[in-house]
């Protein structure tokens, strides 16, 4: 399991005395951002000075880093490096980010310029050109890694995409539909005809030292609607996370999600003497000749519960867009990992949640929403699958 949210948090790059100067900039109302699924997750196009690098958009983190000419383990891996040009300013700061898998950098901070295209203006970023990497680089599908989290997970002299593009006029609001091997992410107004009804929304907790991400509340977690047992205080905070493959939840509900899996009668029935292994780095079965279709058709949806501003409301997604892959190499494998217990409990919403929902980050109005995914297609879940990468365990916050 890739997990992608920064672990050792070094808060103040925001607020560091040379920021740079962020003009005032023409943005339109939605920007529609083309992603492709990678390793760890999906990747944007993005534009750093006169280069493009595949970025891994990742909102467990913030600091955008990209991997530099001077980098003797990046040029082994990746290429292009980022080599800084015209429009580029050496800061004389350094930064060191360490993610929850366990993967490292430390880079050199420059401001340079960064766009995304499809329209919307390139904004001066404080960014980190790596210099060294620790594990951080697997192959070359993407060279660096966009940050868009919150301002609480900025590290040291370094800006936020997200709060620069604010500053400049631009939208305030993230929006990501996640298919099977590519998506889109939205800057601004999502395109309402990916989603097959409108978004409901639930508060977003306001981010601290401690809790320094996109976290939302939840209720219930079920299959088909009946509740694994467990409430608001075993899942306490869950945190939206791009960066993330699976959904994470606390060691008690993961272990009675897979039994409540494998005691399903249809699993009986499509998947004979099989069962789902507890704590393990992936857990799969022999697929056959099962599709997708079956899948959906024969086991229950995925329900999960958020508090609202009255109430509370429920989702529901599809098996094979929520809590199962079908890995295309004739394995069917669980898309819930297992997030700890006590103090260091995790509970994440990856993306093998989010695939089934177009999910909204709404920062100004300090909330997020789901609105059930209708733009896909056919693309949703087994393409999204051959392209997974091994899943690795990692230090949880």
């Amino acid at each position: 399991m890739f997990r992608r949210w920064l672990v050792i948090i070094l808060v103040g790059g925001a607020c560091s005395g040379d920021a740079p100067d962020v003009p005032h900039l023409d943005w339109p109302s939605s920007t529609a951002v083309a992603l492709v699924h990678v390793p760890g997750g999906y990747a944007a196009n993005a534009q750093i000075g006169s280069q493009t690098f595949a970025m891994l958009v990742d909102t467990g983190s913030t600091t955008t880093a990209v991997a530099d000419a001077s980098c003797s383990e990046c040029s082994q891996i990746v290429s292009p490096l980022y080599t800084p040009g015209g429009s580029a300013k050496d800061t004389g700061h350094h930064a060191t980010a360490t993610y929850a898998d366990g993967t490292q950098w430390t880079g050199e901070i420059y401001v340079d310029q960064v766009g995304l295209g499809s329209g919307s203006p390139a904004v001066p970023l404080e960014l980190a050109a790596i210099t060294v990497e620790i594990f951080f680089f697997k192959d070359n599908t993407t060279q660096g890694i966009l940050g868009l989290g919150t301002p609480e997970t900025l590290l040291d002299d370094t800006t936020s995409y997200p709060q620069t593009v604010t500053e400049s006029d631009g939208p305030s609001q993230l929006a990501f539909e996640l298919c099977g091997s590519a998506g889109t992410m939205w800057l601004g107004d999502y395109d309402t005809t990916a989603a097959a009804s409108a978004p409901m929304f639930t508060p977003l907790i306001a981010p601290t030292d401690s809790a320094p991400y996109y976290d939302v509340a939840i209720d219930d977690i079920g299959l088909g609607g009946t509740s694994l047992g467990f409430g608001a205080s075993t899942y306490a905070t869950a945190f939206v996370d791009t960066g993330t493959t699976d959904l994470v939840i606390p060691t008690e509900a993961y272990d009675a999600f897979i039994a409540a899996v494998d005691a399903l009668p249809a699993m009986t029935t499509l998947f004979p003497g099989q069962t789902f292994t507890p704590s393990v780095a992936q857990s799969c079965i022999d697929i056959g000749a099962v599709t997708d279709a079956q899948l959906d058709a024969m086991l229950p949806a995925l329900t999960m519960s958020f508090p609202a501003s009255s109430g509370t409301f429920t989702v529901m997604a599809p098996p094979t867009r929520s809590y199962l892959d079908d890995s295309g190499t004739g394995q069917l494998c669980l898309g819930v990992g297992d997030g700890g217990s006590g103090d260091s409990a995790t509970t994440v919403l990856g993306n093998a949640f989010m695939r089934g929902f177009v999910t909204v980050i709404d920062a100004a109005h300090s909330q997020v929403g789901f609105a059930p995914a209708a733009g896909c297609g056919s693309d949703v879940s087994s393409a999204l699958g051959r392209r997974r990468a091994p899943r690795r365990r990692g230090p949880s916050r």
